[in-house]
């Protein structure tokens, strides 16, 4: 008699696995990390990288990020061992029910993709091709808008440079919890725009780009969920306004290594969930507000060689242990 309870063992299903090899063709393997990826081994969720629904045996995660090697000699990664060539975007999309995509760190020089999205354009809810630091990616976000579901993106390392209407693209994206956009060589940062129509958006990071502005309204128009800023090393200068962000949730800022000047506005002292505050390395002037003794929260602050003890008060000075002047 045939047990009831018996469970069924679902494979790979067969036509994600001819996109996987599709997709394996196009690029090259110096190492031989795809090497698990062949019709010898005929169940493709056993790939390397690869992660299926358990019940469909349908593709839902690609993870291919390359680790970190340090060379022996020299700076930067070694990344010899790494997958490089051309990213064919178009044959990924074909997967259609592909909800995380990481292929980050890796030294793909070229993406593919068609005017036409594939079926997972409407499932792919994590986006990672960060310090693929060759990658030309000339209208990336053309496709990348078109990502509905998307919450995670991170293009960290990519240079963006030609993207001119970068912020007008990711506010289309209605889900965007967490954007990455650290050293895109990014140049328009929209000072005057006041709103940009983010809707849940909980992470920005913008640093080490190359703005040269003053900081933008929409940044302190931002929603209250917002929980980390970075814009950091940026060339961002001006003054903080003085009135109140509206920043009510935010635990993570990072402003430091810019042209900021004037004085450390009043409201600061009012971001009641901030964590850490790093405004090192700036042109601020004056006293450090007292309202910075409000911060009950506050884990680490950073305000190197834009103060010194005379300027800091004594009535807060005690309040703060991991502090940096």
């Amino acid at each position: 008699m045939t047990a009831c309870n018996s469970k069924k063992v679902v494979g790979c299903d067969e036509k994600d696995k001819s996109t996987l090899l599709k997709f394996k063709h196009g690029v090259t393997d110096p190492s031989g990390v795809l090497s698990s990826w062949s019709n010898e081994k005929k169940d493709c969720c056993q790939w390397k990288g690869v992660h299926c629904n358990n019940i469909t045996g349908k593709v839902t995660e690609l993870n291919l990020s390359c680790p970190e090697i340090y060379p022996v000699y020299g700076n930067g990664f070694d990344k010899s061992h790494c997958l490089t060539g051309e990213l064919n975007m178009s044959s990924l999309f074909d997967l259609e029910f592909l909800s995380y995509l990481n292929l980050g760190n890796n030294d793909f020089n070229t993406i593919q993709y068609h005017g036409q999205l594939g079926n997972s354009s409407s499932s792919i809810n994590h986006l990672d091709l960060s310090n693929n630091d060759n990658l030309g990616a000339d209208n990336i976000f053309y496709w990348i808008s078109n990502l509905s579901s998307l919450q995670y993106l991170d293009l960290s390392g990519i240079n963006l440079q030609k993207e001119t209407n970068w912020l007008q693209s990711v506010t289309l994206l209605p889900s965007l919890s967490e954007l990455y956009l650290e050293d895109c060589r990014l140049q328009d940062i929209y000072p005057s725009l006041q709103y940009a129509n983010f809707t849940a958006l909980k992470a920005l990071d913008l640093s080490k780009n190359e703005f040269a502005s003053e900081l933008p309204i929409w940044i302190f128009n931002l929603s209250s969920d917002i929980l980390a800023i970075d814009l950091s090393k940026s060339l961002i200068h001006g003054q903080l306004p003085e009135t109140l962000a509206h920043f009510e949730s935010i635990e993570y800022l990072y402003l430091n290594n810019n042209d900021l000047n004037g004085t450390i506005p009043d409201w600061v002292g009012q971001l009641e969930q901030i964590q850490q505050l790093d405004l090192a390395f700036n042109s601020f002037k004056g006293l450090i507000p007292t309202s910075l003794g409000n911060l009950s929260s506050l884990i680490i602050l950073d305000l190197q060689k834009i103060s010194s003890p005379e300027l800091f008060p004594k009535e807060i000075f005690s309040l703060f242990q991991n502090y940096k002047l």
